[in-house]
């Protein structure tokens, strides 16, 4: 897992790189624009002064063209700018109605006329201008087009404005060219938002659109400086200030009779489970309200700016129960409080330094818990005290410092912070009788129960006491531009992600004893021999939950040259690599505090482009890339894998028939949670461990040769401007997963067993690893080829709109760091990076006739259609805003699915067998009217609409895909011996024989629509806007 090169010594070789070659504009929160000044011969004019101006611009920089004619000015925020080219016997030229992005370099060519100073100067209304100095592919949704279009109330909802980027259930959130819901990065004016855990955008991260002034969705041929995306880049620039005071004062608000009737639930009849059916449960009665304001502005002009921002979202809902148990009926109140406080400062003290600062507070409050709708709930249980709660803030911090006009030095960085916690759970040891003890009269009739169940108040008391995350990120730039066979700007940067986690939960974490009463323990490792028990049967006691802290710093070195080698040719010419450790929650001797760890030679990603401005006019572009691209691990695996989780089971006789005698037994922290320790003072029949971590050095089995994930793309593209307001684009993107880390299982004569491994790689491609009769693990498959064509209109003439077609095919037997094959047991798929089950048993990854698995995967969408538009009709009563958003998408694959030898399900068809869903459609709306204050043009009301499944839908999203009922313990189809299974089967005649004997039961549900459109809602909103 060390790489071959010594750590300091590559360090070392490559820091003198970079001090040679220098280094990078900030973390993409800026654009920037460059170009040369000639004469009306063509010949360049050195020394021209050229001036850029604009709102998002404190002050406006100036600078002179050199011995070569150009200037570039590479640190200015989003915006509209003004741009002027000045020398001495020349016109002055000035360029207007710039529209910069996140992330581009408009190119600005001036050709001055011969004259004099005093001369009027020329205004040029600028066109819509491709930039032909890059080949990364991004789509950049402005404040401006945000405003006018149907979304939620985070920046996400804005992410499938990209043509590759689409909304998947069961991909875990948005997936970005095929890549699942778990491998984008999220990032706020730099700072890294995306969850330690599972590889997601947390709720806490997900600002409203009141404060985001751009986001950006990068999709491929990512700059060297961008690491840790398997998928996208999503990056959110944050409002700032400016020299006039501007904000709103606003309120958004929901209920239930704003939304259309919930979808119906798929179960099997509660009196007999041959049959399914669907139950439709009732709408809960809730409230959303969001109030709140922003202002912005300054508290010097030209000096230093302000923003601040608060938009809470409080939602409270009401649920009348009547509980199964008991009879008895109650409404139950769930009050969320999510608090969205935002701030920013700018400043700059310095005509050549600028330096900001930002801050998130973001906190989650749930006070009550809703019992579930069918009654089946406890009523013992005190719903209405319990809850959670989530600290949560985010800072960010940068600064840009141009000591040369060819130099600028920036820093980027930040901290971020959530801790998950649960409240109102009683706390106490939980006392379960696993059968009827009622009869048994030497048993004390106080702890007689006729039942099997936890004992009256000694029930289940599930709980996370802490699920603290921590992450520090800071980074440094430097960029230096010369003239050398072209003009280069030469980039390098370092970078530091600190990433800690802390986790104590437990299903029961004041301990949990179980009560055999009258039977016999049968031993289940060769500790003892079987037919154990005490006077009174035998005692299990064991804990189940997470705990532990560990914490990881990982570092990355960039470089790259954009290398302009003539006027409409530019190479893009980048080398990132990084240095990656996983820790270990286990502690102890000989316990390396590195469980994984990977060099900086192992790591080594290349990132090549190049753009052509075909006819140097920058209205065409062609461009291509190539790169490599590596995960940057989550702590789904450290805490699962090594040492966080934990599930142990003591047995021990029961020679005591008082139940509360063992409660001292107990060994406990200070603060009285139980510890994972044995019961005290008493004679033990067996301890077995079941979560014994990969990197236990007694038996340690990860992979010593593991190598990093790794996924390349190849991409190319052609933008070009139809006309000043309209620019059609192309693209064609092939991109592969390399190589997976994954826990890879087989099946010992001990159980189950587990490698972290690269699947189809090192110890799994090793024959020897596995028992006689099983294949070696086959290789993580994952391609995604797409052909995208997209046309933007740039608002004028009162419309805006931005469309786009994608054809695509996502094939391979694995989907990503979330797995979108589990939505049977999460509907958001499973969001367990490096853990999913693809390669759990060996026989999942082969059908009943012996072959490999390999298909469309379970997202794969082959024709996409997107609509994104905007339409504003002036009148005397107002301006009025019409903002419709429609997609039309091909179904997913659905795969039948047989539990062989384990709960594990089994393709046994291959995928897809039981065709798709249907076409998926949907149409969202915005409507606004703005109302101007009389003689204001500032100052306005708003009132607005926002629709979320207009013609309220209900297309089905999945099927019932299990041919066995998974309800009922053990059913499931096995071989003997489970190499048996490899020699092929009819899986159709062997399941109908077992369910004639009895042996099997059969999913009624099997083949009928399991999951649903989601139903029509409105919210409304009111604003004032100055």
């Amino acid at each position: 897992m060390k790489g071959n090169l010594s750590g300091k010594k590559f360090i070392l070789c490559l820091l003198l790189s970079l001090a040679l070659v220098g280094a990078a504009f900030a973390q993409e929160t800026v654009g920037g624009i460059r170009g040369q000044v000639t004469d009306p011969t063509g010949a360049v004019i050195p020394g021209a002064t050229v001036t850029v101006a604009g709102p998002a611009l404190m002050r406006p920089q100036t600078m002179q063209t050199d011995a070569a004619g150009t200037y570039a000015f590479l640190t200015l925020p989003p915006g509209t700018y003004e741009l002027t080219a000045a020398s001495d016997g020349f016109v002055p030229t000035k360029r207007v109605g710039l529209a910069l992005q996140v992330g581009k370099v408009l190119t600005i060519d001036f050709k001055l006329e011969v004259g004099g100073t005093t001369q009027s100067i020329e205004v040029v209304s600028e066109a819509a201008i491709v930039d032909t100095t890059q080949s990364t592919v991004a789509a950049n949704v402005t404040a401006a087009s945000i405003d006018h279009l149907p979304k939620g109330r985070g920046f996400d909802s804005l992410i499938a404005l990209a043509p590759g980027a689409r909304n998947e259930t069961k991909g875990g959130g948005y997936q970005v060219d095929g890549a699942s819901g778990g491998e984008n990065v999220f990032m706020i004016d730099g700072m890294d938002q995306t969850s330690l855990y599972t590889g997601q955008l947390p709720a806490s991260g997900n600002i409203p659109f009141e404060f985001v002034q751009e986001v950006q969705i990068k999709s491929s041929g990512f700059e060297a400086e961008y690491g840790g995306a398997m998928g996208g880049v999503i990056n959110v620039v944050a409002k700032s200030g400016s020299n006039q005071f501007h904000g709103d004062l606003g309120m958004y608000f929901r209920t239930d009779s704003m939304q259309a009737r919930p979808r119906p639930t798929l179960q099997t009849d509660p009196e007999d489970y041959n049959v399914a059916m669907y139950q439709q449960n009732g709408t809960d009665s809730y409230r959303y309200l969001s109030p709140g304001a922003t202002v912005g502005g300054y508290l010097k002009k030209d000096m230093l700016w302000f923003f601040a921002g608060y938009y809470p979202e409080l939602t409270k809902y009401e649920r009348p129960m009547t509980f199964l148990a008991d009879g008895s009926s109650k409404t139950f109140e769930q009050k969320q409080k999510r608090d969205y406080l935002n701030g920013k400062i700018d400043f700059m003290p310095l005509s050549n330094l600028h330096a900001y600062f930002g801050y998130i507070y973001s906190p989650y409050r749930v006070l009550g818990l809703l019992p579930a709708r069918d009654g089946s709930s406890d009523p013992s249980i005190n719903w209405d005290s319990r809850g959670n709660r989530t600290p949560a803030m985010s800072y960010t911090f940068g600064a840009d410092y141009t000591p040369t006009p060819r130099t600028v030095i920036a820093v980027r960085g930040g901290y971020n912070y959530t801790n998950y916690k649960d409240y109102g759970v009683p706390r106490g040891v939980s006392l379960y009788s696993s059968n009827n003890s009622m009869f048994w009269d030497v048993i004390p009739q106080q702890w007689q129960q006729a039942y099997s169940g936890y004992y009256p108040g000694y029930g289940a008391n599930s709980m996370v006491v802490a699920e603290m995350d921590k992450r520090f990120r800071t980074s440094a730039n430097i960029s230096y531009i010369f003239n050398a066979a072209g003009q280069h700007t030469f980039k390098a940067g370092w970078e530091m992600n600190k990433l800690s986690n802390l986790t104590s939960s437990g299903t029961w974490p004041d301990g949990y004893l179980r009560f055999y009463w009258n039977q016999t323990y049968n031993g289940q490792t060769s500790q003892i021999g079987n037919s154990m028990r005490g006077t009174y049967g035998y005692l299990r006691y064991y804990l189940y939950g997470t705990s532990g802290e560990a914490s990881s710093d990982n570092h990355a070195l960039f470089v790259q040259d954009s290398w302009q080698i003539r006027r409409n040719l530019t190479l893009q010419l980048g080398l990132r690599t990084e240095r990656e450790f996983v820790p270990s929650f286990l502690v102890g001797n000989n316990v390396a505090s590195h469980a994984i760890e990977f060099g900086f030679d192992q790591k080594l990603a290349p990132r090549i482009g190049v753009a052509w401005d075909v006819k140097g006019d920058g209205k065409w572009k062609v461009a291509g890339s190539f790169g490599l691209f590596y995960d940057l691990m989550k702590y789904a695996l450290p805490q699962g894998s090594f040492g966080g989780a934990k599930y142990q089971m003591w047995f021990y006789p029961l020679d005591n028939p008082d139940p509360s005698y063992y409660l001292d037994k107990i060994p406990r922290d200070a603060n009285g949670a139980a510890l994972f320790e044995p019961l005290k003072d008493l004679p033990l029949f067996e301890h077995i461990d079941y979560r014994i971590a990969s990197n236990d050095p007694n038996d340690n089995t990860i992979d010593p040769n593991l190598k990093p994930m790794r996924r390349r793309v190849w991409d190319i593209s052609t933008e070009y401007a139809i006309n000043p307001t309209l620019v059609f684009s192309a693209r064609y993107t092939h991109n592969s997963v390399d190589r997976v880390i994954e826990d890879v299982g087989t099946l010992t004569p001990e159980g189950e067993k587990y490698f972290i491994a690269n699947p189809g790689f090192g110890i799994t491609a090793d024959p020897n690893t596995w028992e006689a009769g099983y294949p070696v693990t086959p290789k993580a498959k994952r391609q995604y080829d797409a052909m995208e064509l997209r046309l933007d209109k740039r608002f004028s003439n009162h419309y805006y709109f931005s469309t786009s077609y994608t054809l695509s095919r996502l094939y391979g037997n694995y989907s990503g760091l979330t797995s979108s094959d589990e939505s049977d047991t999460s509907p958001n798929g499973r969001t367990d990076p490096n853990v999913t089950r693809y390669f759990d048993l060996p026989w999942m990854s082969f059908d009943s006739h012996g072959k490999l698995v390999e298909g469309r995967l379970a997202t794969d969408r082959p024709h996409a259609f997107k609509f994104f538009g905007a339409y504003t009709l002036n009148s005397k009563l107002g301006e009025t805003n019409f903002g419709p958003s429609f997609m039309i998408m091909s179904g997913t694959p659905i795969t039948t699915q047989v539990a062989i030898n384990s709960t594990t399900p089994v393709y046994v068809n291959g995928r897809g067998d039981m065709g798709r869903t249907p076409v998926f459609s949907q149409t969202d709306f915005l409507f606004y009217h703005e109302v101007k204050l009389p003689n204001s043009e500032t100052k306005k009301f708003r009132f607005d609409a926002n629709i979320t499944n207009l013609f309220n839908q209900s297309t089905v999203t999945d099927k019932w895909a299990n041919i066995l009922n998974q309800d009922f313990s053990g059913n499931v189809l096995t071989f003997d011996p489970p190499q048996a299974f490899f020699q092929g089967f009819d899986w159709q005649k062997l399941v109908n024989e077992q369910v004639a004997l009895g042996n099997l039961i059969l999913d009624p549900r099997y083949g009928m629509a399991s999951a649903f459109q989601g139903p029509r809602y409105i919210r409304l909103g009111v604003k004032f806007i100055f």
